[in-house]
């Protein structure tokens, strides 16, 4: 999903057994404030809104959360501390569960020693299960996680039942320019070999993401 993805955060649109699931693979540079990385999350997840997300995140930050142990946590100074409130708020300000099991091997391990600061966050709207971190499967620094979608998904189009409500906007400062680019692009990737209910709602569903991420205000 190009009109969402940016050099740090890549958003894709898998079909599962279950329905769709968007997967968010995103990177908090350590070198970087974190703030822009956080609002660029927020800003995939208000596109997606209603949705299931999973978010699988290097977030170069320890958190508790996610069951960094106690060593991890301790003496990083006031910037790594910042960092760390920063995204709890916005965790826990977004409803989002955090899906990282205790008990695993540290999701980073290189020669400057071992860590534990990926996290795999999702909506409510998905369930997330066996969640693992393997050793000495991955040639990266980074090991490799593992889990199960148990549940979740909604329908090809949307999912929205015939009787529901359509999104309605306020278009007092939308990016008409980005708009017109972005849908163009959106209905392109459409099927129209699929049935005339699932290609209508791919349409309302490509508007409807288009329009928050042009800047229109929803009502």
């Amino acid at each position: 999903m190009h009109h969402l993805t940016t050099s740090h955060c890549s958003v894709a649109q898998v079909e599962l057994r279950t329905g769709l699931v968007y997967l968010v693979s995103a990177y908090f540079q350590y070198s970087d404030d974190i703030q822009p990385h956080i609002r660029h999350l927020e800003r995939v997840l208000e596109a997606l809104k209603g949705k299931p997300v999973i978010i699988a995140v290097d977030t170069n930050t320890h958190s508790s959360l996610w069951h960094s142990r106690d060593e991890q946590l301790r003496g990083r100074g006031r910037a790594a501390e910042e960092r760390r409130e920063a995204l709890e708020a916005f965790i826990i300000a977004k409803g989002l569960i955090v899906n990282n099991s205790e008990g695993e091997p540290d999701t980073i391990c290189s020669p400057n020693g071992a860590s534990n600061i990926d996290a795999t966050l999702s909506t409510r709207s998905v369930k997330i299960g066996d969640w693992r971190v393997h050793e000495d499967v991955s040639t990266s620094d980074h090991r490799l996680i593992t889990f199960a979608v148990l549940g979740g998904g909604t329908r090809l189009g949307g999912g929205r039942s015939v009787d529901e409500e359509p999104a309605r906007f306020r278009d007092r400062g939308v990016d008409w320019a980005a708009f017109r680019s972005d849908l163009s692009l959106r209905v392109g990737s459409i099927s129209f070999q699929a049935s005339a209910e699932k290609v209508c709602g791919a349409f309302s569903s490509a508007v409807v993401s288009v329009a928050i991420v042009s800047g229109a205000e929803k009502i």
